[in-house]
């Protein structure tokens, strides 16, 4: 009976032990399975946060703000892409009491220095409006402020284009160039004075489509599924197998 004896708490010991070591290993693999949910929850997060960052804004300087139902209000400094809803590059200048410029790309006309401004890239042409105490200049052409009626208007065209206002007491024309337009999208750089606003008619902001990547399910057979199966043995089958070896060992202990 004393074999007996030891025997059984010999057992007893053994499935207390892996009763503990089970339950502290379910403990480990439920704390990183949890970890592992907020990594892959945290760059979802991180990555939408990134996609509604896209705004009617280009590298972050110059600004296209939507003008009513067809038309884009400039502000800022630096590039910006539009696309036109039109065939023409058409600009409207209500009040401007400042100078702003748009250097816009073109096909020709480039090589005209009047035309061609102060714009650094080659081919790109200017548009520069400045205000000065009687007239508004395009270029260096002056238009008397008593003879506007209501908003002037121009749109781009090689070799002149012609500024309008509201009434048609105004057609004065200024060197100018053929915008470029590509799939309709034309590409500005602009510098635009607080003080001296710039409308594109007939035109909204080009926002670039970024592809979107999607992270990819393991298969349910795979060796990640398999380990998560073996780390997460019930507790309860160790007790039965527990409670199976102490029945062996009685049946033994009563047979000796």
């Amino acid at each position: 009976m004393k074999l007996f004896s030891k025997i059984f708490f010999s057992c007893f010991f053994i499935c207390v032990q892996f009763l503990f070591l089970d339950s502290a290993s379910a403990a480990k693999f439920r704390e990183n399975d949890s970890n592992n949910s907020g990594i892959w929850g945290g760059n979802a997060r991180e990555k939408g946060t990134h996609s509604s960052a896209a705004m009617l804004l280009y590298d972050g300087n110059a600004n296209g703000t939507q003008y009513g139902e067809r038309d884009v209000l400039l502000s800022g400094r630096g590039p910006i892409n539009l696309t036109l809803t039109s065939s023409e590059l058409e600009f409207e200048v209500c009040n401007c009491e400042g100078t702003s410029s748009i250097c816009y790309k073109s096909w020709d006309g480039f090589d005209d220095s009047s035309a061609a401004g102060s714009c650094s890239d080659s081919k790109s042409c200017e548009l520069k409006v400045r205000d000065d105490e009687k007239a508004i200049y395009f270029g260096i052409v002056p238009i008397t402020k008593t003879s506007i009626a209501g908003c002037l208007r121009t749109s781009m065209k090689y070799p002149d284009a012609k500024v309008k206002d509201a009434e048609g007491n105004v057609d004065v024309p200024f060197q100018s160039c053929t915008p470029k337009m590509v799939d309709n999208i034309i590409e500005l750089y602009v510098s635009i004075g607080p003080l001296c606003s710039i409308i594109v008619k007939n035109a909204k902001v080009h926002v670039p489509i970024t592809p979107t990547s999607t992270t990819k399910v393991p298969p349910k057979h795979s060796a990640e599924h398999e380990d998560s199966s073996e780390a997460s043995f019930p507790w309860w089958g160790f007790l039965i197998i527990g409670i199976a070896l102490l029945i062996v060992v009685a049946v033994i202990g009563f047979i000796m």
